[in-house]
């Protein structure tokens, strides 16, 4: 179960397949960072490097209408002899139509940025860790109406040893145009002269939900969340009701759908930088990278309590905030079309 290869671009290229989208304060003052990774299992089922015809966006919302009014755009050269590539970085306002290149940086650098912040790009140990049998879990209460706790042991996690790319962007934030915002990430290509959208991704673990439309892929992929709640809506609120009935702990699964669905979409990453990000069922502010995102996705869809004990450990306090890229072993075969 899984919103990855879900759509043509990102089937033939791995590169444009988006992972996860964090977002928390930085450690510098007044600071917010927001991180994509991508290319899930690189160096294994695709390259380590990030497409040179491809554009890597942050778009921020800052009025609430689900449509970006800032973005942070990232592209990327050829790679160099030694596996290198530089990147442009560039903010654009939209409705001013305007366009201001920020800096440059080579991967696997920390570079700071002319008019503040800093901006990393590379090869890291995959930062998202949860229990395998989530996947089991998963299809046996959307699919089959049946709440199983035993099939979270044992704690082994599915991604642990496994790396993906990330682009880590701390900037003032002041620079994203509001203190309190959303966030999504995108990734698309260029084709003859235009930027065609691949991957859209940002609250972890809805697309498991959204899957089950017939409209998931290329069609989701290619519009923006502000159509996520006229396109989505009921479907994930008929889900939930159904997820939340079989987990026999809401009094009106009905009522607790619904609202699910109006928590959950548009399908924006909510941050207030005013106070601490927190990804859990009672508070989902930004995401840090330590956040158990896998149990308070599920806690809050059967309004029950579903945890794992799978240690989340592939991060670190100081910028880019995640940890070295690992040795990896082998694949799964049958899982490797799987992630949230």
């Amino acid at each position: 179960m899984s919103h990855h290869f879900d759509s043509e671009q990102v089937r033939q290229d791995g590169r444009l397949d988006l992972c996860d989208v964090y977002l928390f304060a930085g450690e510098e003052a007044n600071s917010t960072v927001m991180i994509m990774t991508v290319n899930p299992l690189a160096g294994v089922a695709s390259p380590t490097s990030f497409s040179p015809d491809a554009y890597y966006d942050f778009r921020i919302d800052v009025d609430g209408d689900a449509t970006e009014d800032v973005s942070f755009r990232i592209t990327f050269s050829d790679c160099a002899s030694d596996g290198s590539q530089e990147l442009v970085i560039e903010r654009i306002e939209h409705r001013r139509d305007r366009r201001e290149r920020l800096g440059t940086a080579s991967t696997g650098e920390t570079t700071r940025l002319p008019e503040g912040g800093r901006v990393w790009a590379g090869l890291v140990s995959e930062p998202f860790h949860f229990t395998s049998g989530y996947f089991d879990f998963s299809q046996a209460l959307l699919d089959e109406g049946r709440l199983d706790l035993q099939l979270l042991s044992p704690p082994e996690s599915f991604f642990k040893g496994r790396n993906v790319t990330a682009l880590a962007l701390e900037l003032p934030t002041a620079a994203l145009g509001a203190e309190k915002l959303g966030l999504w990430c995108t990734t698309g290509i260029r084709h003859d002269g235009l930027l065609e959208p691949a991957n859209r991704h940002a609250i972890p673990i809805l697309q498991i939900l959204l899957q089950k439309h017939p409209s998931l892929g290329n069609a989701y992929n290619v519009t923006g969340p502000d159509a996520d709640r006229a396109n989505y809506w009921e479907h994930v609120a008929s889900i939930v009701e159904r997820a939340c009935g079989a987990a026999g702990k809401c009094k009106d699964p009905r009522a607790h759908g619904r609202s699910v669905a109006d928590r959950f979409l548009p399908n924006v990453l909510l941050y207030d930088s005013t106070s601490p990000a927190r990804f859990c069922e009672e508070r989902m502010n930004g995401r840090p990278l330590e956040d158990d995102a896998m149990g308070a996705f599920w806690s809050t869809v059967t309004s029950s309590e579903i945890r794992d004990s799978v240690e989340r450990d592939a991060y670190r306090s100081q910028f880019p905030y995640l940890a070295p890229p690992v040795e990896q072993g082998d694949v799964p075969g049958e899982r490797l079309g799987q992630r949230q």
